[in-house]
């Protein structure tokens, strides 16, 4: 082989390893810009201080406290799992709050927001 054809497998090399790496990138960032699924969270604490916590959360409704929207604590939430089974708080529901900052004001105003779903009444 000579030194020409050399050097235009070297560009035909180096032209597709190019190519594949812009196309993962490209893929990376689809998958980046994707919303996470919301899952349905039940507050299963007894301790109202908890309800910013993602572990006072659960997949599963307490049947001895149901959702009755009783507007007096919270009963649900949307939001996305963190990876651990629990909701991830800090991901963002709207384009300026997150799940965290919609829980606190739906308590502060006692009214269902992008996260909140239901109330139910303070056992």
């Amino acid at each position: 082989m000579n030194m020409k054809n050399w050097l235009r497998a070297g560009a035909a090399l180096l032209a597709c390893i190019f190519g594949l790496l812009a196309f993962y990138a490209f893929q990376k960032a689809d998958k980046s810009s994707e919303k996470a699924t919301l899952l349905t969270w039940y507050f299963i604490s007894n301790d109202v201080m908890d309800r910013t916590k993602p572990d006072a959360y659960a997949l599963t409704e307490d049947e001895e406290r149901p959702c009755d929207n009783i507007k007096q604590e919270i009963c649900s939430i949307l939001a996305p799992d963190n990876g651990y089974g629990k909701p991830d708080l800090n991901a963002l529901a709207t384009s300026s709050e997150t799940h965290l900052q919609q829980i606190e004001r739906a308590i502060a105003d006692l009214e269902v927001n992008e996260t909140v779903h239901a109330f139910r009444a303070k056992y």
